[in-house]
């Protein structure tokens, strides 16, 4: 019996600790949407951080700007000019924080592109997209990608599921089995 009251105390208390912990864990994305670069700070589970201060700070780790988030958890700055690359720390108090850094490639800046593809002789191309010249085709491809790419992004930077979550989980399970264990094992002793 006592075997069986440690087991269920125990499942609860590791299902209650880790449980509290999710809070602490919040996120901040940002992506580049023409010369305005967007965030989205939110906590694990999924609630909008309000009134987060955000900075953002260049490659050189100089504070560039900072502002507040907005009741949705959003904030959008212009672009900043000569930018090589950005870091977006978000401060949502109580010590939680986040960052996201954001390429220079994804600023459409400083990082190479990798050569075009020799092309291969064939007959003329008499489309509209034979017309334009393969970096600017390069450009804009890329920016739709990176647009549409972007909520991806952001779900990946925020998973469902951490460790906390399944520690919880299996401590729940332990906790039932306990008390399964218990209850049948009171009932075994009424039947004899």
């Amino acid at each position: 019996m006592i075997r069986m009251l440690i087991g269920v105390i125990g499942g609860v208390a590791i299902a209650l600790a880790a449980v509290p912990a999710q809070a602490h864990k919040v996120t901040v994305f940002a992506w580049v949407e023409g010369q305005t670069i967007h965030t989205e700070s939110k906590f694990s589970g999924g609630k909008r951080v309000k009134g987060g201060k955000i900075e953002v700070f260049n490659q050189m780790g100089e504070k560039l700007l900072e502002g507040t988030t907005d009741d949705q958890g959003g904030y959008a700055f212009a672009k900043p000019a000569g930018a090589a690359a950005l870091t977006v720390v978000l401060t949502a108090g109580m010590g939680h924080t986040g960052k996201w850094v954001i390429s220079g490639q994804e600023l459409g800046g400083s990082e190479p592109h990798p050569p075009a593809p020799p092309r291969t002789p064939g007959p003329p191309e008499s489309s509209a997209a034979a017309q334009i010249p393969a970096t600017t085709l390069e450009k804009v491809v890329e920016r739709v990608v990176q647009r549409e790419l972007a909520p991806l992004k952001a779900r990946l930077a925020d998973p469902a599921w951490g460790f906390r979550d399944i520690v919880a989980g299996i401590g729940y399970i332990l906790g039932l089995m306990g008390l399964a264990s218990y209850v049948n094992f009171r009932r075994g002793r009424h039947r004899s």
